[in-house]
């Protein structure tokens, strides 16, 4: 794993100019971040940077040229590493292909409750993918996974009740809009999945203040890099951010990080 070098921008700021290349929808403030001391200085961490810039070269807002000039240090930035890092991973994970869920979650995990996925033709998944493709519009990539995670953190509702439930059946859980941090993680797996998306569920720990409470989130595989995705408490980001690294600790053995 990559250190945090020393001086780089504070990680509330690296988080808030990648959400907002990702959701802008004013060119002004494409420009504005393309064109922002932060991005062009030394100090911002390379993963956040690469990040930045594809989000700006995939919104539908961006201006042509800074799409173009993005695209470029975008390549410049690949080719530097490709020796290194991106090399090292192409050989350790096999070639993405469309996740099925029936095939790749257990039947019953280690906290004890069983779940239940349906498959991607059943009428309350279709229904909920049909609105949730229809608030992504017509973008692509990143931008659209970081959509998708929208659509199911604004409208599943957090009730804890289904903390109780021994049975997780999500067909139910996408029919109430209701459910927790499992609930909320595998609505998110399925429908990046089904927009063909290399991701998986992740359980884990969330912690805070010295507290570790059990947690579930999505793990987004995308240009040779992995992103945290956590529905549950609104978080889009590099997996190897030092907000990840204090704040998740995930018990799933296939996650690597950069």
């Amino acid at each position: 794993m990559e250190t945090k070098e020393k001086g780089t921008l504070n990680e509330s700021v690296e988080i808030a100019m990648f959400n907002n290349a990702l959701t802008t929808t004013d060119p002004r403030q494409i420009k504005a971040i393309f064109n922002s001391e932060f991005l062009n200085s030394n100090k911002m961490p390379e993963i956040i940077k690469y990040s930045i810039l594809i989000a700006i070269s995939e919104n539908p807002v961006t201006p042509e040229d800074i799409r173009e000039r993005s695209k470029e240090i975008i390549y410049s930035i690949q080719m530097r590493r490709r020796e290194t890092v991106f090399l090292q991973l192409e050989r350790k994970e096999p070639k993405a292909v469309k996740p099925k869920p029936s095939d790749i979650l257990p039947s019953r995990s280690s906290d004890g409750y069983s779940i239940i996925m349906p498959e991607f033709f059943d009428s309350e998944f279709v229904i909920l993918k049909m609105e949730a493709d229809r608030f992504a519009g017509d973008t692509k990539g990143l931008v659209r996974a970081y959509k998708l995670f929208e659509f199911v953190y604004k409208n599943m509702k957090y009730d804890e009740n289904w903390n109780k439930k021994p049975i997780v059946n999500l067909s139910e859980a996408i029919e109430k809009r209701k459910g927790v941090c499992k609930e909320k993680a595998l609505t998110l797996y399925m429908l990046l999945a089904s927009n063909d998306f290399d991701v998986g569920y992740v359980k884990g720990y969330l912690i805070s203040d010295s507290k570790r409470d059990g947690h579930a989130w999505v793990r987004l595989r995308l240009y040779n890099m992995n992103y945290l995705i956590d529905p549950t408490i609104n978080i889009f980001v590099p997996y190897d951010l030092d907000f990840v690294i204090k704040h998740y600790e995930d018990v799933d053995p296939d996650i690597k990080r950069q």
